[in-house]
């Protein structure tokens, strides 16, 4: 590999941890934002295939280290922990289910 291929590789690598991490930073928001941002990652990584620049190999690696660099787990790990945290809260007051569901639906009309 020559020190220019090299260059644009790091200069490449570079770039797309930036706009990733810019996601990370953005992933909870559900904005037309968010979607630009995603696309585009998506853009920038199939032009780095395209263009030989970095194989999928690496662009997994990657995205694995940011990460992990802005959460502290790995991507496995904050999945399972999102499905635990997401659980629905309990009712505390079932009060307002002792009506039969016929007057509660008049009620609300």
């Amino acid at each position: 590999m020559s020190l220019n291929t090299q260059y644009k590789k790091i200069k490449f690598s570079d770039h797309l941890r930036s706009l990733i991490s810019r996601y990370y930073d953005l992933q909870d928001d559900q904005t037309s934002e968010i979607t630009a941002l995603k696309y585009r990652i998506d853009g920038y990584v199939q032009a780095g295939l395209i263009m030989d620049v970095l194989d999928n190999v690496d662009i997994q690696a990657l995205i694995d280290k940011v990460h992990m660099d802005k959460f502290g787990m790995t991507r496995n790990q904050r999945r399972a922990e999102k499905k635990l945290s997401s659980k629905k809260e309990e009712i505390k007051d079932w009060s307002i289910y002792d009506p039969p569901t016929i007057e509660r639906y008049k009620n609300s009309s």
